[in-house]
């Protein structure tokens, strides 16, 4: 972001660009078993301009016992990558049962 900002500093002093991020990384990988089949997840992590770090998910899991697919509210504003990652596993684990044949993933078309 350090760049940007050097570039885009009078337009960012000047509010005329008030939001911006750079992504940092970005992970794939699968989960599931044979069982109750496989699902690409996929994370990203974005710094922003203050620089802190938030994160994005290909998907929300939505176990049987859900009333809806689990969305965090809070995926912004952490200090590191490793906190945000750290964040995004737990949202993807929390309510995950690998037992759970009704459960699916919800695709997040943000993402």
């Amino acid at each position: 972001m350090h760049i940007f900002q050097q570039v885009f500093m009078n337009e960012i002093k000047g509010n005329l660009v008030f939001e911006a991020y750079k992504k940092v990384a970005e992970y794939y990988f699968y989960v599931g078993s044979e069982k109750t089949g496989t699902q690409k997840l996929g994370i990203k992590i974005y710094e922003t301009l203050d620089n802190k770090f938030s994160y994005d998910l290909s998907h929300f899991y939505y176990g049987c016992k859900q009333a809806s697919p689990y969305v965090s509210s809070i995926m912004t504003g952490f200090d590191s990558i490793e906190d945000a990652l750290h964040k995004a596993k737990n949202d993807l684990f929390s309510f995950y049962d690998p037992e759970d044949n009704l459960a699916h993933w919800v695709e997040n078309t943000n993402f």
